[in-house]
């Protein structure tokens, strides 16, 4: 027995001593990663404090202290770094994005090419920069030299009442001490026949330089001075607009600014505003080579604080009244790849037969997904107002019927925001039969599904058929107008099986943010296949996508246009040469008679279908975005998974689902880890808790690598439930998640990693690469995929859709 047990303590010593072993490796792995360049910066940009605990650790050198700080340190930078290996997400500051094309001819399914560059585009968010445009244009100097017209949704409903649309806005609040944001509203003013009468005959021809039409209305309004005042209340309430002289989409807001201040006459008083924007651009320039991101960043914000110092009392601001930000740093960087050799259109090139493939296989899951949620229950219901509110008329004006439809739509937002269930739930105020009729089938298709999975063996691929059977169901007047956006993985480096990570509307919309980054010849090339898609056939007729451009208050949203035609929504400047402004005025809604639904058409009767084309979620943008955009595919919300749950021992396994070439939903496993495990692995030591932790994954079967669904509370959002990489063989890795444990109680939820580290594709020097690819199906060549049901063209590709990669790992 003394021998035994001498025995066991050696092994236990020696067990002690290769988890310290182990753990320094790591250690120095981490750091290692610190000289990535491109990573350091993502890092200083998502977490700051962390960032230069980092770089402190880096330059102390590569050997482990044994103190919390450290351990936190380490846990804090392996959670960026699986992020940024493996988590890919085409809005992180820590995944790259690239172009990629299709080629007809390639011999393997996908192809990473060799040599690339970086082109990086560094802003500070949107509504910061803007804050200092609306205090700018205040100046007088400014304002009097730039542009001023009606607004387009100005019309009278009494004598001398008049209705328009409030641009959204920003105010001081000098009980807050700050600026303060007001969203678009639809507003009523009381103005005079004599004002109006001179405003609109001064205005008729289009647009007037503000001191201009002052001197023409200053007879009438008792002098210059008279002029003035007027004409600053009605640009302040919002019946006439201030042009200024870049479109609402200029990419790089702060430098289009600088610009035109520049070419202001030198006594303007406008030098130290210049010189802030030029010290702030200079920053932005020069982010991609700082040797310090963290400082970097902290410059940016001296240097917009020094800008607001300069643009306040330029509008009569006190000092007492701040900006309005979210966080310090506030800044976002896009990162372009772009093929260094000369003929390549992008850094990678995907097989057109495995597109086709992917394209077939997602058809008829992107029908059902689509037809889950509340979208077309208040089209239903949007129809039936009009033939109740105004009955016998053929048509009514869109602004029409969003000032009757503020009470349904404040409804339809509370069923939205209660994460009621997309497929079983309804919005029927209106007890309507067509509503019930809708939510009856939603539910018939979500059962006929479940209970196909509940009879097929584990991880058996669903029944050739399946889906496309259930999808024909839907009657094609509730059929949506487009097709998906498919971000898929490789799961196989031989092809043939991809999974399908989300599945969203496929309106251009989620590559478009990139647009900035690229180059004015690229950025051509990649707009060109979206415009051409965008007149299309939709309901028997000619149909036109109409971009909701509202590239205010955040970066996502700043975007090239890719439709032919935009609508004019005050407080946001258009381009007339990149695309054909249409006025909500001249909006359009009859309900149609063969369908029940509304359409939405132009002054000249041609459909429209609105999209918003922004990054941000559609519940963040105005209520006029958010309706506008149900008259076309609306936004997508991703599906729950419909594969049932089945026990195994004390776990709840939910099997892959596979159709086609595609995995529509990775397996799952749903298990306690119990209260005396969790008591025991707080106390322990690093490597007791280790050794207990991969005793009760062998227990229960789970893999050695895998990904767990972590709660973590956001402040603005509640608790988010997102993966997080786990490597059970990794001490780091699973101090991480001992940690986490703490505030993720029982059950916990754990998904295979597909595809596996092993199945990534090779890059051009043999390293592995996590990539993502976003095939967006709007734009149609013919031939390019196989028709859809009842003669409908089934989904198209752009000619160069849009690839997000990780880092190599």
């Amino acid at each position: 027995m003394l021998s035994l047990e001498e025995r066991l303590e050696g092994w236990r010593k020696g067990y002690a001593a290769a988890y310290r072993r182990q753990r320094a490796r790591e250690h120095r792995a981490l750091l290692g990663v610190l000289d990535d360049a491109g990573f350091r910066r993502g890092l200083a940009l998502a977490s700051p404090v962390l960032a230069e605990a980092a770089e402190r650790a880096r330059r102390s050198g590569p050997e482990i202290a044994a103190g919390r700080r450290e351990s936190r340190l380490d846990a804090g930078l392996v959670r960026y770094v699986s992020r940024a290996a493996l988590k890919l997400s085409p809005f992180s500051t820590l995944t790259r994005v690239a172009l990629g094309t299709i080629d007809e001819e390639a011999p393997e399914p996908l192809v990473l090419v060799e040599g690339w560059r970086e082109r990086s585009l560094l802003r500070v968010q949107r509504y910061l920069i803007e804050q200092d445009v609306e205090l700018i244009c205040r100046h007088r100097a400014v304002r009097e030299g730039l542009k001023v017209a009606l607004s387009p949704t100005l019309e009278e409903v009494a004598p001398e009442r008049y209705r328009f649309l409030r641009p959204e806005r920003w105010v001081a609040d000098a009980a807050a001490g700050k600026l303060r944001h007001e969203p678009a509203a639809l507003a009523e003013v009381n103005l005079s026949r004599s004002l109006m009468g001179g405003a609109l005959e001064a205005l008729r021809e289009g647009p007037r330089v503000y001191r201009e039409l002052a001197g023409a209305l200053a007879a009438e309004l008792g002098g210059a001075a008279g002029a003035t005042a007027v004409l600053d209340k009605l640009v302040e309430a919002g019946v006439l607009l201030l042009i200024t002289p870049w479109p609402g989409n200029e990419p790089h807001l702060e430098v289009r600014l600088l610009d035109h201040l520049r070419s202001l006459p030198a006594e303007a008083g406008l030098a130290p505003a210049i010189a802030a924007l030029d010290r702030l651009t200079g920053l932005e320039r020069g982010f991609p080579e700082a040797a310090d991101p963290v400082g970097s960043v902290r410059e940016i914000d001296r240097a917009l604080d020094d800008l607001w110092r300069a643009a306040a009392p330029l509008a009569g601001i006190g000092p007492g009244i701040e900006r309005w930000r979210n966080r310090p740093g506030d800044v976002c960087e896009d990162v372009l790849l772009t093929p260094a050799l000369p003929g390549e259109d992008g850094v990678l090139r995907i097989s057109g037969r495995e597109v086709r493939e992917i394209a077939r296989s997602a058809e008829p899951w992107a029908r059902l997904t689509a037809f889950q949620g509340h979208r077309l229950d208040l089209l239903h219901t949007l129809g039936a107002l009009l033939e109740r509110r105004w009955p016998g008329r053929g048509e009514v004006g869109f602004l029409e019927l969003f000032a009757a439809a503020q009470p349904l739509w404040k409804e339809y937002r509370k069923l939205a925001s209660s994460g009621a269930d997309l497929w079983s739930s309804a919005f029927n105020p209106f007890g309507l039969q067509e509503v019930a009729a809708l939510a009856g089938l939603r539910t018939e298709i979500w059962t006929s599904l479940r209970e196909t999975l509940r009879g097929l063996p584990p991880d058996e691929p669903l029944p050739p058929g399946t889906l496309e059977r259930l999808a024909a169901r839907i009657p094609e007047r509730w059929a949506s107008p487009l097709g998906p956006c498919l971000f898929v993985q490789p799961a196989s480096p031989a092809g043939g099986l991809w999974v399908l990570n989300r599945i969203f509307e496929g309106t251009g919309r989620y590559g478009s943010r990139f647009t900035a980054a690229m180059s004015e010849e690229t950025r051509r090339r990649y707009t060109a296949g979206y415009l051409r898609a965008a007149r299309r056939e939709g309901d028997g007729g000619p149909a036109e996508l109409l971009d909701l451009m509202w590239s205010r208050r955040d970066t996502l949203n700043v975007h090239a246009v890719q439709t032919a035609r935009v609508l004019a929504i005050p407080g946001e400047e258009l381009d007339p040469e990149a695309a054909e402004p249409v006025s909500l005025r001249d909006l359009r809604v009859s309900r149609d008679g063969a369908t029940g639904l509304p359409r939405l058409t132009d002054a000249g009767g041609r459909r429209l279908l609105p999209v918003h084309l922004g990054g941000t979620a559609s519940a963040l943008m105005p209520f006029l975005v958010q309706l506008l955009a149900l008259w076309g595919p609306g936004e997508i919300r991703p599906p729950r998974s419909p594969v049932p749950a089945r026990r195994e021992g004390d776990l709840l396994v939910l099997d892959r689902l596979t159709s086609g070439c595609l995995v529509l939903a990775r397996r799952r496993w749903v298990v306690s880890l119990g209260e005396e495990l969790r008591r025991q692995v707080a106390a322990a030591s690093g490597e007791a808790a280790f050794a207990a932790l991969n005793r009760w994954r062998l227990e229960k079967q789970l893999p050695e690598s895998l990904f767990w669904i972590e709660k973590t509370p956001y402040p603005l959002k509640g608790d988010v439930y997102k993966p997080q990489y786990l490597g059970f063989s990794s001490p780091l890795l699973v101090e991480v998640f001992r940690a986490a444990l703490r505030d993720n109680g029982d059950p916990l939820t754990f998904e295979e990693m597909l595809p596996t580290a092993g199945d990534l594709p090779r890059g051009p020097g043999g390293e592995r690469w996590a990539v993502e690819l976003q095939v967006d199906t709007l734009a149609l060549a013919p031939g390019e995929v196989p028709e859809g049901r009842a003669g409908r063209p089934g989904p198209g590709l752009i000619p160069i859709p849009t690839a997000a990669g990780g880092r190599s790992i």
